[in-house]
């Protein structure tokens, strides 16, 4: 897990785009995240996981309605299927606990349309693997670019929070988060209205998964101090 520099954020955006995600989730007020709920998941530590899922939907939808409550309604799927099946239909705005592919990123073969994925927010290795590991993110249409965009960078401002030791509990006034202007003027708190909502990675992560999933391996923020920069496959 890295916590990438964001660049320049200062560039003035033309706000949501007319009929697009984000300014659907204006008018309605609420984000509708497809979430698989806890008692069709098999094992206890996926279902410690719904509670990560959710907040990572709560901070998106805080930094889409700048509402910290009651701004997110939770739709049950059935499974993975179910929820990329959905997405596709427009019945919900994100997707959470997706497993970042390939193939939903380029063409997922049942429903013929591509996805985009938020970065990982949780490495699952398999047993007696190190290489193998099922992920966690947030996928969105791939036809809605700025939506994509929106939901990638709310999740990597949590990576970031942690970085900079930028917490919950910080006065808002310490709360350093940038403000970003891409996505027009509206919308500048959004990475800060994500951390008063949620809190940063490491609070995230201690309050939903620690219990059952200690912290480790790929799940830790800039682990590796030195080396090179590395690219992975771009799912927009």
């Amino acid at each position: 897990m890295f916590s990438h520099p964001f660049g320049s954020l200062t560039s003035n955006g033309s706000g949501a785009i007319k009929n697009g995600t984000l300014e659907l989730i204006k008018e309605h007020k609420e984000l509708r995240c497809g979430i698989v709920p806890k008692e069709l998941l098999p094992e206890s530590s996926d279902k410690a996981l719904y509670s990560l899922d959710a907040d990572f939907c709560s901070a998106v939808a805080a930094s889409a309605t700048h509402n910290a409550r009651d701004s997110v309604r939770f739709v049950h799927v059935d499974d993975s299927f179910d929820g990329f099946e959905r997405l596709a239909k427009g019945e919900i705005d994100v997707f959470a606990g997706a497993r970042v592919h390939i193939d939903h990123d380029l063409l997922e073969p049942k429903l013929g349309v591509g996805f985009s994925f938020s970065q990982p927010y949780f490495y699952q290795s398999h047993e007696g693997s190190t290489s193998d590991s099922k992920t966690r993110a947030l996928a969105t249409r791939q036809d809605d670019p700025q939506w994509s965009d929106f939901v990638y960078w709310v999740v990597a401002s949590t990576f970031y929070a942690e970085k900079e030791n930028i917490s919950r509990e910080m006065s808002y006034e310490k709360k350093k988060m940038p403000l970003v202007y891409l996505f027009g003027k509206e919308y500048r708190r959004m990475f800060r209205d994500a951390i008063l909502a949620v809190g940063n990675y490491g609070e995230i992560y201690a309050r939903n998964v620690t219990a059952t999933i200690p912290r480790g391996g790929r799940n830790l923020n800039n682990a590796i101090s030195f080396g090179p920069q590395h690219f992975p496959i771009p799912f927009f």
